[in-house]
Protein backbone atom coordinates (compact mmCIF):
# COMPACT_ATOMS: atom_id res chain seq x y z
CA UNK A 1 0.00 0.00 0.00
CA UNK A 2 2.86 2.35 0.78
CA UNK A 3 4.45 1.64 -2.60
CA UNK A 4 1.19 2.40 -4.40
CA UNK A 5 0.87 5.69 -2.55
CA UNK A 6 4.40 6.75 -3.47
CA UNK A 7 4.02 5.95 -7.15
CA UNK A 8 0.60 7.60 -7.34
CA UNK A 9 1.85 10.80 -5.73
CA UNK A 10 4.74 10.98 -8.18
CA UNK A 11 2.28 11.38 -11.02
CA UNK A 12 0.63 14.46 -9.50
CA UNK A 13 2.08 17.96 -9.24
CA UNK A 14 1.50 20.20 -6.23
CA UNK A 15 -1.31 21.83 -8.21
CA UNK A 16 -3.11 18.53 -8.67
CA UNK A 17 -2.31 18.33 -12.41
CA UNK A 18 -1.49 14.87 -13.75
CA UNK A 19 1.78 14.65 -15.68
CA UNK A 20 3.93 11.96 -17.25
CA UNK A 21 6.16 10.21 -14.72
CA UNK A 22 9.05 10.15 -17.19
CA UNK A 23 8.89 13.74 -18.45
CA UNK A 24 8.65 15.39 -15.03
CA UNK A 25 12.17 14.97 -13.65
CA UNK A 26 11.43 16.88 -10.43
CA UNK A 27 8.59 14.56 -9.51
CA UNK A 28 10.65 11.57 -10.59
CA UNK A 29 13.29 12.22 -7.94
CA UNK A 30 10.66 12.26 -5.19
CA UNK A 31 10.40 8.45 -5.42
CA UNK A 32 14.19 7.89 -5.24
CA UNK A 33 15.26 6.95 -1.69
CA UNK A 34 17.43 9.53 0.08
CA UNK A 35 20.25 7.02 0.59
CA UNK A 36 20.84 6.64 -3.18
CA UNK A 37 23.98 8.56 -4.23
CA UNK A 38 23.08 11.19 -6.85
CA UNK A 39 25.81 13.80 -6.42
CA UNK A 40 28.78 14.30 -8.70
CA UNK A 41 32.11 13.06 -7.27
CA UNK A 42 34.50 15.72 -5.89
CA UNK A 43 36.68 16.15 -8.96
CA UNK A 44 37.39 19.49 -10.70
CA UNK A 45 37.29 17.81 -14.12
CA UNK A 46 34.40 15.44 -13.55
CA UNK A 47 32.09 17.35 -15.86
CA UNK A 48 34.56 18.26 -18.58
CA UNK A 49 34.30 15.06 -20.67
CA UNK A 50 32.09 14.55 -23.70
CA UNK A 51 31.78 10.83 -24.41
CA UNK A 52 29.28 9.24 -26.79
CA UNK A 53 27.77 7.30 -23.88
CA UNK A 54 26.90 10.59 -22.18
CA UNK A 55 25.22 11.84 -25.33
CA UNK A 56 23.22 8.63 -25.60
CA UNK A 57 22.13 8.54 -21.95
CA UNK A 58 20.94 12.08 -21.34
CA UNK A 59 19.12 11.36 -18.07
CA UNK A 60 20.86 12.86 -15.01
CA UNK A 61 21.16 9.47 -13.31
CA UNK A 62 23.08 7.97 -16.22
CA UNK A 63 25.39 10.98 -16.49
CA UNK A 64 26.18 10.71 -12.79
CA UNK A 65 26.93 6.99 -13.02
CA UNK A 66 29.21 7.37 -16.03
CA UNK A 67 30.99 10.33 -14.41
CA UNK A 68 31.52 8.21 -11.33
CA UNK A 69 33.20 5.55 -13.51
CA UNK A 70 35.52 8.22 -14.89
CA UNK A 71 36.34 9.37 -11.38
CA UNK A 72 37.13 5.83 -10.19
CA UNK A 73 39.35 5.18 -13.21
CA UNK A 74 41.37 8.30 -12.47
CA UNK A 75 41.91 7.09 -8.92
CA UNK A 76 42.97 3.65 -10.26
CA UNK A 77 40.06 1.90 -8.57
CA UNK A 78 38.76 1.01 -12.02
CA UNK A 79 40.86 0.24 -15.10
CA UNK A 80 39.88 1.66 -18.47
CA UNK A 81 40.20 -0.80 -21.35
CA UNK A 82 39.80 -0.15 -25.07
CA UNK A 83 38.49 -3.04 -27.19
CA UNK A 84 37.56 -2.59 -30.82
CA UNK A 85 37.44 1.17 -30.42
CA UNK A 86 35.04 0.97 -27.47
CA UNK A 87 35.88 1.87 -23.87
CA UNK A 88 35.11 -0.56 -21.04
CA UNK A 89 35.82 -0.50 -17.30
CA UNK A 90 37.01 -3.41 -15.18
CA UNK A 91 38.27 -4.12 -11.69
CA UNK A 92 41.95 -5.02 -11.48
CA UNK A 93 41.06 -8.27 -9.68
CA UNK A 94 38.97 -9.32 -12.67
CA UNK A 95 41.85 -8.75 -15.09
CA UNK A 96 44.09 -10.99 -13.01
CA UNK A 97 41.85 -13.89 -14.01
CA UNK A 98 43.15 -13.55 -17.58
CA UNK A 99 46.52 -14.92 -16.51
CA UNK A 100 44.93 -18.08 -15.11
CA UNK A 101 44.52 -21.11 -17.33
CA UNK A 102 40.97 -21.94 -18.33
CA UNK A 103 39.45 -25.21 -19.49
CA UNK A 104 38.82 -23.86 -22.98
CA UNK A 105 37.72 -27.27 -24.23
CA UNK A 106 34.83 -27.28 -21.72
CA UNK A 107 31.51 -26.42 -23.30
CA UNK A 108 28.69 -24.46 -21.66
CA UNK A 109 25.06 -24.14 -22.69
CA UNK A 110 24.06 -20.63 -21.66
CA UNK A 111 20.81 -18.99 -20.67
CA UNK A 112 19.57 -16.27 -23.06
CA UNK A 113 19.65 -13.94 -20.04
CA UNK A 114 23.24 -14.67 -19.03
CA UNK A 115 25.24 -11.52 -18.21
CA UNK A 116 27.51 -12.31 -21.14
CA UNK A 117 24.58 -12.00 -23.56
CA UNK A 118 22.37 -9.36 -22.03
CA UNK A 119 23.89 -6.50 -24.10
CA UNK A 120 23.45 -7.47 -27.72
CA UNK A 121 25.70 -4.81 -29.27
CA UNK A 122 28.55 -5.57 -26.87
CA UNK A 123 28.27 -9.26 -27.69
CA UNK A 124 28.43 -8.51 -31.40
CA UNK A 125 31.53 -6.35 -30.91
CA UNK A 126 33.45 -8.76 -28.68
CA UNK A 127 32.36 -12.11 -30.13
CA UNK A 128 30.89 -11.35 -33.56
CA UNK A 129 27.79 -13.23 -32.40
CA UNK A 130 24.41 -11.79 -33.39
CA UNK A 131 21.90 -13.23 -30.95
CA UNK A 132 18.23 -12.60 -30.36
CA UNK A 133 15.61 -14.38 -28.29
CA UNK A 134 13.14 -15.27 -31.05
CA UNK A 135 10.16 -16.14 -28.86
CA UNK A 136 9.06 -12.53 -29.50
CA UNK A 137 9.55 -12.90 -33.26
CA UNK A 138 6.66 -14.15 -35.46
CA UNK A 139 7.11 -17.86 -36.21
CA UNK A 140 7.50 -17.30 -39.95
CA UNK A 141 10.42 -14.92 -39.35
CA UNK A 142 12.37 -17.03 -36.84
CA UNK A 143 15.79 -18.10 -38.01
CA UNK A 144 16.92 -20.45 -35.25
CA UNK A 145 13.88 -21.30 -33.13
CA UNK A 146 11.52 -20.22 -30.40
CA UNK A 147 14.00 -20.22 -27.50
CA UNK A 148 17.51 -20.99 -28.71
CA UNK A 149 20.32 -21.27 -26.13
CA UNK A 150 23.78 -19.92 -27.03
CA UNK A 151 26.67 -22.38 -26.71
CA UNK A 152 30.09 -21.25 -25.46
CA UNK A 153 33.09 -23.40 -26.40
CA UNK A 154 36.81 -22.85 -26.83
CA UNK A 155 36.43 -19.25 -25.66
CA UNK A 156 33.91 -18.42 -28.39
CA UNK A 157 30.16 -18.43 -28.94
CA UNK A 158 29.98 -21.13 -31.59
CA UNK A 159 26.37 -22.36 -31.83
CA UNK A 160 22.80 -22.10 -30.58
CA UNK A 161 20.39 -24.82 -29.59
CA UNK A 162 16.61 -24.51 -29.68
CA UNK A 163 15.24 -27.13 -27.32
CA UNK A 164 12.33 -28.04 -25.07
CA UNK A 165 12.08 -30.55 -22.26
CA UNK A 166 9.16 -33.01 -22.27
CA UNK A 167 9.36 -34.10 -18.64
CA UNK A 168 6.42 -36.51 -18.89
CA UNK A 169 8.32 -38.49 -21.50
CA UNK A 170 11.71 -37.64 -19.95
CA UNK A 171 12.80 -36.44 -23.39
CA UNK A 172 14.75 -33.33 -24.40
CA UNK A 173 13.73 -32.28 -27.89
CA UNK A 174 16.48 -30.39 -29.71
CA UNK A 175 14.48 -28.84 -32.51
CA UNK A 176 17.40 -27.00 -34.11
CA UNK A 177 21.12 -27.11 -33.43
CA UNK A 178 22.73 -24.33 -35.48
CA UNK A 179 26.51 -24.02 -35.71
CA UNK A 180 28.22 -20.78 -36.68
CA UNK A 181 29.35 -21.01 -40.34
CA UNK A 182 33.03 -20.44 -39.47
CA UNK A 183 33.23 -23.35 -37.00
CA UNK A 184 35.67 -25.92 -38.41
CA UNK A 185 36.42 -28.22 -35.44
CA UNK A 186 33.02 -29.86 -35.68
CA UNK A 187 34.17 -33.28 -34.47
CA UNK A 188 35.76 -31.86 -31.30
CA UNK A 189 32.71 -29.66 -30.78
CA UNK A 190 30.42 -32.69 -31.10
CA UNK A 191 32.35 -34.55 -28.39
CA UNK A 192 32.30 -31.54 -26.05
CA UNK A 193 28.56 -31.01 -26.56
CA UNK A 194 27.84 -34.67 -25.98
CA UNK A 195 29.56 -34.47 -22.58
CA UNK A 196 27.72 -31.32 -21.55
CA UNK A 197 24.36 -32.71 -22.66
CA UNK A 198 24.64 -35.43 -20.03
CA UNK A 199 24.48 -32.87 -17.21
CA UNK A 200 22.02 -30.69 -19.13
CA UNK A 201 19.61 -33.63 -19.37
CA UNK A 202 19.90 -34.24 -15.64
CA UNK A 203 19.22 -30.58 -14.93
CA UNK A 204 15.99 -30.77 -16.96
CA UNK A 205 14.88 -34.13 -15.52
CA UNK A 206 15.33 -35.89 -18.84
CA UNK A 207 17.00 -39.21 -19.59
CA UNK A 208 17.27 -38.94 -23.38
CA UNK A 209 17.27 -36.42 -26.20
CA UNK A 210 16.11 -36.34 -29.77
CA UNK A 211 17.84 -34.15 -32.35
CA UNK A 212 15.39 -32.95 -35.01
CA UNK A 213 17.44 -30.60 -37.19
CA UNK A 214 21.02 -29.35 -37.54
CA UNK A 215 22.66 -26.53 -39.47
CA UNK A 216 24.64 -27.54 -41.43
CA UNK A 217 22.46 -30.53 -42.24
CA UNK A 218 25.39 -32.97 -42.39
CA UNK A 219 26.57 -32.28 -38.83
CA UNK A 220 26.64 -35.39 -36.67
CA UNK A 221 26.23 -35.22 -32.90
CA UNK A 222 27.23 -38.83 -32.33
CA UNK A 223 24.52 -40.81 -30.62
CA UNK A 224 21.40 -40.11 -28.65
CA UNK A 225 21.70 -40.98 -24.97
Amino acid sequence: MALISIVSSSCMTKYGERRSLISDSEEKYRVVPSFVFRNLPPSPNCGSFSEKQTEKYSAPGFRTLYTFFIYLSRSSELLQISIGGNVYYALSDSLELLSKSLARSKLKILSPFDNLLIQRKRMQTLFGFDYQVECYVPKAKRQYGYFSLPILWDGKLVARMDCKADRKESMLHIYHLALEPWLKKTEAFSIALQKELASFLQLNNCSNFHLHKTSPADFQLGYEI
